[in-house]
């Protein structure tokens, strides 16, 4: 283990060591797995991650195979998935983990809705869609079969609307990587095979595209090809704009009219999205091994012509912000506010852990 934290360390100010560091001590730590029974060893915090000053970063859950997305309920406890478990935990406000839903396939999309429901998506290509009642722990398949690759998922409050964002999903011949905007009124139990009726009109990139009632329209990036960026979490401000990451490099948001604009790029591969109390745009970027902020003040004066802001290095002031480096392979992060200050919460499947970056003071009893 202490040849993976040491490629790491070397090479995480590499951009492109960096990917082959994360490989280099993935492989190191499937062989120690496979060595000791495919038992995790816990895992102890690298000392190469990056922290601004008055934090500290401590692990939460480990060892978790495959950490991935988060979700908070109303009591203040947190979901996760556990995708190369194929379960969903809760971890208590005592810090005990209890497993909440089996028997999905490596979950990685998740939100909660108040009122105790909890959605689940699966990254496979034959996609269902989980509904969890956290406090029965009953779960139902509300959506099956239409979906491949399932990178992020929102519902509204009401519960009438989801909004899907997919790796691929497939029109005939074509792999388009869309985000897609489904009445969840329409979605029947066990619906099986259903396919939406293709476009009569070449799809271009931004377009609006009409599918039919249960599908009603879905956003495609305009700044790339329809095979190369997939889209990863999806989010919304509290004005009710819809923000979402793609596999490439940008974070992008969707106008009223339904035009794409980039309101950041340069980042590495934003695989999760979260907004703060504040209105910050908090972003894990999954090859960058960094959390990084989108602040407020930015998004609210930006204009749809504007360039993307790109991140400014560690402990640099800017539109978006680096918040944390070196963490290896993120893959989510949540936040929340508490009378001690910001939780930071993230999923680090490097480290097989769900690590909580917090104030000193917190835990110091100042």
């Amino acid at each position: 283990m202490n040849m993976t934290m040491i490629s790491i360390a070397t090479c995480r100010h590499n951009a492109f060591f960096r990917p082959v560091a994360v490989f280099v001590s993935t492989a190191l730590v499937l062989a120690t797995l496979t060595a000791a029974d495919a038992v995790p060893p816990r895992q102890t915090i690298p000392p190469c991650i990056n922290l601004p000053e008055g934090y500290r970063v401590r692990t939460l859950v480990a060892p978790l195979l495959g950490p991935d997305g988060l979700a908070v309920d109303e009591r203040g406890r947190i979901y996760a998935c556990a995708e190369l478990e194929n379960r969903v935990i809760r971890i208590g406000d005592d810090g005990k983990v209890k497993t909440v839903l089996t028997g999905v396939r490596k979950p990685e999309a998740i939100c909660y809705v108040p009122g105790g429901h909890l959605y689940v998506g699966e990254d496979v290509s034959d996609a269902r869609i989980f509904c969890l009642d956290v406090e029965t722990l009953r779960a139902e398949v509300i959506s099956q079969n239409r979906f491949a690759d399932l990178e992020g998922i929102r519902v509204d409050p009401q519960r009438t609307t989801c909004w899907v964002g997919c790796y691929r999903w497939e029109i005939g011949s074509d792999v388009v990587r869309a985000a897609f905007d489904c009445r969840l009124s329409d979605v029947a139990l066990g619906d099986g095979q259903w396919q939406p009726a293709e476009p009569s009109v070449p799809l271009r990139a931004g377009q609006v595209v009409p599918l039919d009632q249960r599908l009603r329209r879905w956003w495609i990036l305009p700044r790339y090809p329809l095979k190369e960026a997939g889209i990863t979490e999806i989010v919304f401000d509290a004005a009710g704009r819809q923000y979402f990451g793609t596999e490439g490099s940008s974070v992008c948001r969707v106008g009223a009219d339904g035009k794409v604009e980039v309101v950041a790029d340069g980042l590495g591969t934003p695989e999760g999205l979260c907004f703060d109390s504040e209105g910050n745009l908090w972003v894990a970027e999954e090859s960058g091994g960094r959390v990084s902020i989108i602040k407020a003040d930015y998004l609210a004066r930006r204009k749809p012509s504007d360039p993307p802001a790109r991140p400014a290095a560690f402990g640099k002031h800017g539109d978006v912000e680096v918040f944390a480096d070196g963490l290896g392979s993120v893959e989510d992060v949540l936040v929340t506010s508490e009378a001690g200050g910001l939780k930071v919460y993230v999923s680090c499947e490097t480290l097989f852990s769900i690590l909580l970056i917090e104030p000193t003071h917190d835990t110091e009893g100042e």
